[in-house]
């Protein structure tokens, strides 16, 4: 009793799970129409959301299927499944005919996945009309995820570094503590200045500079007086 109890309610989770899934792969769908409608193309990252999401439903369809749950149509998914497989080997007419039987089971996704595969299919035929490169979701699918792998190497690659040069910080050796009293101020070395016995001369004193003394002027001697008169003889007595 136990047991059945335990997987019932394990196959309602599983049925919630699947739900779940079923609605957020209707989400994108719809974003996948908006493109469609504008013509334009289809961004990587969308298709390859919806081809892992599609990969996540048939696993929990498988576990279901494995608790005998009921309420999994097997022809529907079983056509769906082998859509998928033809889809992404790129075979468009095989797949849209698998999509069409899963839709008269009412499979939930045949009708948005014909939609899809018919307008891969004409961006197929535009690009190869211009490139002759032919195109298939295959592609875009190994595309995104060489760029995933390329991403996570990247990230690897820093981790790795940051690891390296933690560990290089934890087995360095500690830095020495220095200490925040001052120190004695260091003597500079005492000079002592040498001076040889022989002293050397003083220099020479300069010569003597002759100034020439200048001469008085020439002054020529004074006139002779002018002789004295005679004087008389005195009268006589």
């Amino acid at each position: 009793m136990a047991t059945d109890v335990h997987a019932r309610e394990q196959r309602l989770r599983k049925q919630a799970e699947l739900q779940s899934l079923y609605l957020n792969l209707a989400n994108l769908r719809k974003q996948e129409a908006s493109y469609i409608e504008a013509s334009a193309g289809m961004p990587d990252l969308l298709v390859h959301q919806i081809n892992e999401l599609r990969q996540e439903i048939n696993g929990v369809e498988n576990e279901l299927l494995g608790l005998n749950d009921e309420s999994i149509q097997v022809p529907a998914r079983q056509f769906y499944r082998e859509a998928v497989e033809a889809e992404l080997a790129g075979d468009t007419e095989k797949a849209i005919k698998l999509y069409k039987n899963a839709a008269h089971y009412n499979h939930p996704d045949a009708g948005a996945a014909i939609r899809s595969v018919r307008y891969a299919r004409k961006l197929i035929k535009n690009r190869a009309g211009s490139s002759g490169k032919t195109w298939t979701p295959a592609d875009s699918a190994s595309q995104t995820r060489n760029r995933v792998l390329i991403g996570l190497a990247g990230l690897l690659i820093l981790v790795l570094a940051a690891i390296f040069l933690i560990s290089g910080q934890l087995f360095s050796p500690p830095p020495e503590a220095v200490s925040a009293e001052p120190g004695p101020t260091p003597t500079p070395p005492a000079v002592i200045l040498i001076i040889p016995a022989t002293a050397t001369p003083p220099p020479p004193p300069p010569p003597p500079t002759l100034t020439p003394t200048p001469l008085p002027p020439h002054t020529p001697p004074p006139p002779p007086p002018p002789p004295s008169p005679p004087t008389p003889p005195p009268p006589p007595t």
